[in-house]
């Protein structure tokens, strides 16, 4: 059985970038809430995932 590995919090493009170099299957990326906004802004989740091709996943 293969584990999967998930880097959360990322804030920017560069952390997404190390992440997936260093062979992380997901990325986590923290929004807005219901509780509030969320530590990025929904434009910055945009152009980070912009970045995030399969297999990784967000």
């Amino acid at each position: 059985m293969r584990i999967r590995v998930k880097i959360c919090c990322i804030s920017s493009v560069e952390e997404a970038k190390l992440a997936i170099k260093m062979g992380a299957d997901a990325l986590g990326l923290v929004g807005k809430m219901p509780s509030g906004p969320g530590p990025i802004a929904d434009d910055l989740i945009e152009l980070i995932t912009r970045h995030i091709h399969p297999p990784v996943s967000s």
